[in-house]
């Protein structure tokens, strides 16, 4: 990929990031359960919206490219960035849940 193509990848403008990111924080939000059980299917939706969300994330725009090669890229890079973003905003959810977890049980 080439710069212009990457900075486009990271344009909320080309590319959906804010609604991405609504979709993921609302999928976090959904996965809670107050059993288990429940705890174990919400990961599991957790899990499968992730994989959809990335998938048809990895598909924006592709119309712009004209080549299989360069639409593989394109999918290859939308792809590694929506995996590190949704790893990055899943560990500052768990960070958040801690810091207020600790200042509940310190009051």
């Amino acid at each position: 990929m080439t710069c212009v193509e990457i900075g486009k990848a990271l344009d909320d403008e080309f590319v959906p990031w804010g609604k991405f990111h609504e979709d993921i924080v609302q999928s976090i939000s959904d996965a809670k359960g107050m059993t288990k059980s429940g705890a174990v299917r919400g990961s599991v939706m957790h899990m499968t919206t992730k994989v959809l969300l990335n998938e048809k994330f990895s598909n924006c725009k592709i119309e712009e490219f004209d080549t299989v090669d360069r639409k593989d890229a394109w999918r290859s890079v939308l792809h590694t960035f929506g995996c590190l973003y949704i790893e990055e905003l899943e560990n500052n959810v768990d960070k958040v849940r801690d810091d207020l977890s600790n200042a509940l049980t310190s009051s």
